[in-house]
């Protein structure tokens, strides 16, 4: 029997995917602290920064050390993000956010409300900064959660992987991307069959990076999730050429809501295993 194209392709597509998948590079963070800031900021960040990935490497200073030595500025070439907690010491914040900004490194800055952050020059590019102002914990986990998502770029998966408080934020963020790129693929594909394995791998891909943000070796024990990913993705197609032959034109945009809709339900599903595994395990920790 032969086996057609589209499905040698998408083999194709997951063997150099897996071969690629463990190309996650430890996070390097670091956290200033002025003691001057608000209890329950230090406290959060403090619950929030226990590395869970041994590999992960967080680095925790003191803005004094600025004040008592203006040159004590630690290196910001090892660093992949920079979390300052606003107090009464403007200029040594300013002085630390203006050194890792130089060095091109995300920098959070988190204060009670935004008349309590320091003014900063913005010499520096702006979308390196994020001004996280937040009255209680919750508020301070979710936007801290979102910043890092949405500002740490290829850096984001390693983060979410060492600090699970971040990890359905990125999650979240993954499967939005995706979903637009296969919304895409399925409007515009002109030639039948093209985008299977375009799609599924873009869905495999998926699969590979939340299983990496939970924390998931890259081994054959992830061959489940492609199997159900390919499975998914076959029924999705299925569904979406049925709408297009019936309903040509609107079957266009059908096809592209299928195809956004079905790498949003795969995403959600395999995080929610992941999660449920999570608590099942911390249950028989405990």
């Amino acid at each position: 029997m032969r086996i057609p194209k589209t499905s040698v392709d998408t083999l194709k597509n997951a063997a150099s995917l897996f071969m690629k998948a463990d190309d996650v590079t430890p996070i390097r963070v670091h956290v200033y602290v002025d003691l001057s800031a608000e209890d329950f900021i230090i406290n959060t960040v403090k619950a929030l920064f226990i590395p869970v990935d041994p590999q992960a490497q967080l680095c925790i200073f003191s803005v004094c050390s600025v004040v008592d030595s203006p040159a004590h500025v630690h290196p910001a070439a090892d660093c992949d993000a920079c979390i300052v907690l606003c107090g009464h010491n403007s200029s040594a914040i300013i002085r630390v956010v203006d050194e890792y900004l130089a060095a091109q490194v995300p920098c959070a800055m988190i204060a009670r409300s935004s008349i309590e952050m320091p003014v900063l020059s913005f010499e520096h590019d702006e979308s390196l900064v994020g001004l996280i102002a937040a009255s209680d914990a919750s508020t301070l986990e979710q936007k801290l959660a979102l910043w890092t998502a949405n500002s740490l770029a290829e850096k984001g998966i390693a983060f979410a992987r060492a600090f699970s408080f971040a990890r359905r934020a990125k999650v979240n963020q993954l499967v939005r991307t995706c979903a637009l790129q296969n919304a895409a693929v399925g409007a515009i594909n002109f030639i039948p069959g093209a985008d299977m394995p375009v799609m599924t791998t873009n869905q495999m891909r998926l699969a590979l990076d939340i299983a990496q943000v939970y924390g998931r070796e890259q081994d054959l024990s992830r061959m489940g999730d492609i199997a159900a990913v390919v499975g998914a993705g076959m029924v999705y197609r299925g569904a979406a050429r049925a709408l297009l032959g019936a309903i040509p034109v609107a079957g266009i945009v059908a096809k592209a809501g299928v195809g956004f809709g079905g790498t949003v339900s795969t995403g959600r599903a395999l995080a929610a295993r992941f999660e449920l595994e999570d608590r099942m395990q911390k249950n028989m920790d405990v």
